[in-house]
Parts: C-alpha cells; structure tokens; sequence
C-alpha cells in the first residue's frame, strides 16, 4: 500500500514512492546497490530514526505482523547535505527538510493508515473465505431440493413437497446472488474475471422462473411463457442468473394480484429476444434509461407502498454490460383494476447468438 511516505519494500527489495513526500530518483535507483542492502539490512531489527549511507533519513517499527520501514525523506538530525546533494532531486520530488514534531505527526499518520488497511485486509480475507463456502453450500441446498423436485414431480400426494422444494432452492439461490450482488457493485466483475461456460438461455430462464414460481403463486400471479429457443451462448452462470431474476422478481412485486406475467423468446437470424410483459406502475419515458441507474426508483414506484432500493436493475445493466446484451423499456396502455391505475411494461433484452 502507499502511505505519505516512501517505503522500503524487504520481501521485493525496492521502494514505493510516498504520496506526500516523493524520494528522488538516486534512491529509487540505488536501492538495489550494495551499500543500501547492508543498511537496510542492519537497521531493520533497530526501532527510531537513521541516516542512510546517502544522507538521507530512515524511520524503522515494528506493528502486529511485520518490520515497516519508512525511508529517503529529510529530518533534521538525521541527514547529511554534504551527502545527499549528490542525489538527483526533480521539480516533482517534493522533499522538505522536516523537523522532529512534525516527522512524528506524519508518521503517526502513516501507522495509522498501514493499521487500518491491515484490518480491513483481514476482514477482506475472512469474506472471501465466507464467500466461498456460502457460495458451495447454496449450490449444495439447489442440488438437494432440485432432486426432491424431480422425485416429487407428477405425484398429487407429493405437491405440499414440491412447493416447499421449490422454495428452498429459492432461498438457495437468493444466498449465492447476494455475493454476486456484491461484486457487482463494487465493479469487481467484468468480461475478463470470471469463467464462461456454453449454456442455453432458454434453460437459464427457465430455472429463475422455477425458482420465483412460489413468489408468483402467493399473489396468484400466472407466469406465462411462450416461444422457444435452443441456442446457446457463452455465458457465466454466476453472473447472468441475475438478470432473469431481477426482471422477473420486479415483475411480480410491482404486479397486482390475480394477474399475468408473459415472457416471450423469440429468435430471428442470429438473434434472440427476450421480453417481459407485466402490469406495474407507469414508467416515465424520460426513466427509461434513468431506472438502471444506481439507487434510482422510478417516480410511480416510489409512490406505491412497495419497498425498493433501486439497486435491482442497475445490477441487471451490469450483468447485460458484461454479456454484451441490448436492452430497452416500454411503458404503455393504461389498465384500471379498481380504484388503481396501472401501465403494460415491457422489458426487453437483445442477445447475440
């Protein structure tokens, strides 16, 4: 990491500039240099301030877990101008001589930064560790209640099962993406991180629609489909799930009751198109593009008593970025149920096969 001061790096034998005070460029040179090894060598066990062999000043401790070395800056008593005015300093090497209140203020400052970013480093490896074991048993609990599904299916006695199966690979899956959320968000997922595999869409689709059945049924919403498609892309299944579940998990929350949510594949060419029909409130053309914004919700949405963070369709914007997928909204036709007015939106996604 980087810190006000420049840094000597033991394990790779050179220096990380300071981003307040920059070491001139003799120093990021002769590190490797003979007389700078056996320097570096002999103060690293010896805590406080030292002079360098080139005149320049040195600051040794010792934190929690290794030696930390701050070097090539200038501190009064511990430098020597008859040595380092040999040294090529340029007009970008801002290098001050400092005196001894103010080097420690810097270098409190320092500590402070190298122990916050240790901290935060043991946090990041704890999630990443928490991360991939919650992600191994997600898939264990989707593979155990796929099989109860399959052994259920086509038995009446065996219906209460299946809809509780169903509804633990919900859950299973809902583990699993918030980690993929995660990186999402913090745009750590991108066309180069992360392994393709070859998989029908048509498929991808109909697992999201297995898994959001249940949802569905509770507000007696009838998911309809209709067209087919048997062509496979390149796609990674950690990553692309999301998109099918964010559109359709919206759909069904923003839907009244004892509706209809129609998804419609339909290849042409070389193409494939993927639309979402369902009844919701209004879309503002002008919204159209502002509701895959992040933590943007659309101004009937935030009227209604739904819950909403505005997160869902920008994740979905990123999963479409990331697999090259058009995407477009429509808001149309007013439908009245009540005392309530609602609009068709249609979300539709463009894939190239």
């Amino acid at each position: 990491m980087i810190t006000f001061l420049p840094r000597f790096i033991e394990s790779e034998g050179l220096i990380i500039d300071g981003q307040l005070v920059k070491c001139s460029n003799s120093c990021l040179d002769k590190v490797k240099d003979m007389k700078c090894k056996q320097f570096y060598e002999l103060i690293k066990t010896e805590e406080g301030f030292h002079q360098c062999p080139y005149g320049m000043s040195s600051y040794v401790y010792r934190n929690s877990s290794e030696i930390i070395i701050f070097t090539c800056f200038r501190m009064k008593g511990y430098i020597n101008r008859a040595l380092y005015k040999k040294l090529v300093f340029t007009e970008n090497n801002y290098n001050p001589i400092l005196d001894m209140n103010t080097m420690n203020e810097i270098i409190n400052s320092c500590k402070s930064e190298i122990e916050y970013y240790e901290s935060q480093k043991k946090l990041t490896d704890f999630f990443m560790s928490l991360k991939h074991e919650t992600i191994t048993w997600s898939a264990e609990i989707q593979t155990l209640s796929e099989k109860l599904i399959r052994e259920s299916t086509g038995k009446k006695k065996d219906k209460h099962l299946m809809d509780i199966s169903l509804k633990i690979f919900h859950f299973g899956r809902l583990i699993g993406f918030n980690f993929t959320r995660f990186d999402l968000l913090n745009d750590s997922l991108t066309t180069s991180t992360f392994d393709k595999v070859t998989e029908k869409v048509y498929n991808r689709f109909n697992v999201i629609i297995r898994c959001l059945e249940p949802s569905a049924k509770e507000k007696l919403i009838y998911i309809n489909k209709s067209g087919e498609s048997y062509s496979s892309i390149k796609l990674n299944l950690e990553t692309f799930d999301i998109l099918p579940y964010v559109i359709l998990e919206n759909a069904i929350k923003y839907s009244p009751s004892n509706q209809e949510i129609n998804i419609s594949f339909n290849e042409q060419k070389e193409r494939l198109f993927i639309e979402f029909e369902s009844l919701g409130p209004k879309i503002e053309k002008e919204e159209y593009e502002k509701i895959f914004e992040y933590g943007y919700r659309g101004k009937n949405a935030c009227e209604t008593s739904i819950k909403g963070s505005g997160i869902g369709l920008y994740l979905a914007k990123r999963v479409c970025e990331i697999h090259s997928i058009a995407y477009s909204v429509s808001s149309n036709s007013l439908v009245k149920i009540g005392q309530k007015e609602f609009y068709n939106n249609k979300f539709t996604f463009v894939i190239t096969l």
